[in-house]
């Protein structure tokens, strides 16, 4: 790898966890986790209702944080769960009232600073950035699947 590489991947690695450091700080200062966060938006952003599974899957979270995030939002009246009819024993994930009530105090002022933030970007600037993005995320990620680790046998992908 060379020198210009490196540089500009410490660079982007440095952008990228201000800007998670940005959505944790409004976790903690809303008093929520980071992941009750993310689910709360996903929530949001699909109307309020949406399976366990499509939350591992859509916003790449291991299943095990999902459900223990999904089960103390549940605990607190946050969301229900109910069986998806047909699925075995995939759950839907719904917000109530109450939950309703959190993401218009959270996510939705997240998502409309989100919303200002993008306004200063052209259409063609977010299509782009987004093509991008895609791109280079691919990328690690088809890396990373050929990798072994050689001490303990550890392998990643196929």
């Amino acid at each position: 790898m060379t020198k210009n590489y490196r540089e500009w991947i410490v660079q982007r690695n440095r952008q990228k966890r201000a800007y998670e450091a940005l959505y944790h700080d409004i976790a903690v200062y809303s008093g929520l986790s980071d992941t009750v966060l993310w689910i709360l938006y996903a929530l949001m952003d699909a109307d309020g209702k949406m399976s366990q599974q499509d939350l591992v899957d859509k916003w790449v979270f291991p299943k095990q944080t999902i459900n223990s995030a999904v089960q103390n939002l549940s605990t607190k009246g946050y969301v229900t769960l109910s069986a998806v009819p047909h699925t075995g024993n995939r759950k839907l994930v719904q917000l109530t009232e109450s939950g309703r009530t959190l993401v218009n105090s959270t996510v939705v002022l997240l998502a409309e600073a989100e919303f200002h933030a993008a306004s200063h970007m052209t259409e063609e600037e977010r299509t782009v950035y987004l093509s991008l993005s895609r791109n280079y995320y691919g990328f690690p990620e088809e890396e990373t699947r050929m990798l072994r680790w050689q001490s303990g046998g550890v392998t990643l992908g196929k």
